[in-house]
């Protein structure tokens, strides 16, 4: 079933050591772990990093290894300390009434990554202690009204008989230009 003799190739063991290193200095599985932060709390290192590692990596040391690849290891080191700015979540509008309590949704982090923005237009049905009982999307990206769906059982707004409700939910992601 497996060859005995098999002769792999020239730089299989150094490429072994390095990933050995790299687990090393920056914790096991990070093979696993995302490179860049794509959520709140995520963090690029643990706090226990090799500061020797994470010196070579900043200083370029080794940018020589990929060559011909788009981006160096010191510039992704160097473009993952600079954190995005903050999305915005905003309710554009609410009508017949504002609601009393509104949390906004979270942003979702796969949306974040594919930089989907937008508006998530939606009726609601308010019962009489001023909860959502129903919830339905008039538009707007899928993973915006997941989000707001989610955010919406925790909303009050006027207690009131029955009463339908109409609003837009604004998703913006506040990015820095993209350099090129």
């Amino acid at each position: 079933m497996f060859d005995h003799s098999a002769n792999p190739p020239k730089h299989t063991p150094w490429t072994m050591q390095l990933w050995r290193r790299s687990d090393a200095a920056v914790g096991p599985g990070v093979m696993a772990r995302p490179m860049f932060p794509v959520g709140e709390g995520d963090q690029l290192l643990p706090q226990d990093a090799d500061p020797t590692m994470l010196e070579s990596l900043r200083s370029g040391k080794y940018d020589g290894l990929f060559r011909g690849a788009p981006g160096k290891p010191s510039d992704l080191y160097h473009s993952a300390q600079v954190h995005p700015p903050t999305p915005a979540i905003r309710l554009v509008s609410s009508t017949p009434v504002e609601p009393n309590a509104l949390v906004a949704p979270k942003y979702p982090p796969i949306a974040k990554v594919a930089h989907v923005k937008g508006s998530a237009s939606f009726t609601m049905l308010v019962d009489s202690t001023g909860s959502v009982t129903n919830l339905s999307f008039g538009g707007g990206p899928l993973l915006l009204q997941s989000a707001v769906k989610n955010a919406s059982s925790s909303w009050k707004l006027p207690e009131t008989s029955l009463r339908e409700v109409h609003g837009v939910i604004e998703f913006s992601l506040n990015c820095l230009p993209q350099s090129k």
